[in-house]
């Protein structure tokens, strides 16, 4: 019996404790897992190629229903915001970026983000850079070059806020119309449109909070 004792006493201190580690918040329907602690939601469908790697699908639309992506140029010294709303799970992310897809004509782009009546200007180009890196290309006109374009924003994300986009020479964007993308329509000047943004919103630095974490301590830890 002592030689028993002795044995799993051995067995327990060569063990030595194990840490916990508590999973991160699963993505919301809709929103994919793009890295450690990230989401992105982008619009479905998606372009060609994606606008987030790994996160939805491509049009695959063909014969009568042809897709209606196309490109929309906002007249200068308009300005046009994309909703973003993030569900309960995602709260106190950052919001990393968004990636849009634009025309080449994008001189003086401004970025902002908008929190109720409070606006934070973000970014500021004269001229739009890695226009050429990454040509959408989803059965558009031949004379008709989009590119997808990542805009870093690093703020601390909210339950609602808009992107604000305007430049004082006018700009492109490409578009769906609400016909074939379920999103939230494209706001100009103030008033909702019938076109959807072709974009994919990231956050990034998704962890627990300690009293969230602390309530997994008797559901689902995961021993390592």
């Amino acid at each position: 019996m002592r030689a028993l004792l002795l044995l799993l006493a051995a067995c327990t201190v060569s063990a030595g404790p194990q840490p916990a580690h508590y999973a991160e918040p699963a993505a919301p329907v809709g929103w994919c897992t793009v890295g450690a602690g990230a989401y992105a939601l982008a619009t479905q469908p998606n372009t060609v190629p994606s606008l987030v790697t790994g996160c939805g699908l491509p049009n695959t639309n063909v014969g009568p229903n042809m897709s209606t992506f196309s490109q929309l140029v906002i007249d200068p010294g308009s300005v046009v915001e994309i909703l973003v709303a993030l569900p309960d799970s995602l709260q106190g992310c950052m919001l990393d970026s968004v990636v849009l897809v634009h025309g080449r004509a994008n001189d003086g782009l401004a970025v902002d983000v908008r929190v109720g009546d409070t606006v934070t200007p973000v970014l500021a180009y004269s001229k739009v850079p890695g226009m050429y890196a990454q040509r959408v290309n989803d059965r558009l006109p031949p004379d008709v070059d989009l590119y997808a374009v990542r805009h870093r924003i690093g703020l601390a994300a909210q339950p609602v806020q808009s992107i604000v986009l305007h430049a004082e020479h006018g700009f492109s964007l490409g578009v769906r119309t609400d016909r074939e993308v379920r999103g939230e329509p494209l706001v100009l000047d103030g008033k909702p449109t019938q076109y959807v943004a072709q974009a994919a919103i990231v956050v990034t630095h998704c962890r627990l909070p300690a009293d969230v974490a602390l309530d997994t301590l008797t559901r689902k830890p995961t021993v390592r």
